[in-house]
């Protein structure tokens, strides 16, 4: 494709955009990624954008799921792949603020330049520690207060309960809870 071709996109993102470079880098490294591993990762991508500049790196709402946060419009649209690697991005449908619909190619879209590097390295940290492990990362999810005050209720079948970002940010502000090198 052709660089002119590119849309350049601004923050904050779709949610849906971030996934895909995420996959998509994790498919250039040869490295393998499944549902489950993408949606912690985006999680504390999201976490260390409001810890470092306060403002959230994509649009959308994390949610208290049993295993821990997920963004449930990218976890629709990678969810047919279970438990086996996501193999290739996702085209996925916005809606224009006209209510149009308007289906997405990842294929010629990108971010930001120092979003780019920072989104890989911090993937690239949680991969390595957690890529043939991920119920560890969820383990280690369910540890923080945002979701084990909720626990109870989403053991108890409650659904839609939001991460409040102000919460993520003021958490992982403080540098003892922020779990991964800077």
């Amino acid at each position: 494709m052709n660089n002119k071709d590119m849309i350049k996109l601004e923050r904050p993102y779709n949610a849906m955009d971030v996934a895909n470079h995420v996959v998509q880098y994790f498919i250039d490294t040869n490295h393998k990624i499944p549902n489950l591993l993408l949606l912690k990762i985006l999680y504390y991508l999201q976490a260390d954008s409001l810890r470092h500049l306060g403002t959230p790196l994509f649009n959308g709402k994390i949610e208290k799921w049993g295993y821990g946060p997920v963004e449930p419009e990218v976890y629709s649209y990678f969810k047919s792949y279970g438990a086996a690697p996501i193999d290739s991005t996702a085209q996925y449908v916005e809606i224009g603020n006209d209510g149009s619909w308007h289906l997405i190619n990842p294929i010629n879209r990108q971010l930001q330049s120092q979003d780019v590097s920072a989104i890989n390295k911090l993937a690239n940290e949680i991969y390595n520690k957690y890529g043939d492990k991920p119920f560890q990362l969820v383990s280690k999810t369910h540890k923080e207060p945002m979701w084990s005050k909720d626990e109870s209720k989403i053991r108890s079948g409650a659904m839609h309960i939001p991460y409040d970002n102000e919460e993520i940010r003021e958490y992982f502000s403080n540098q003892g809870n922020w779990p991964w090198e800077n």
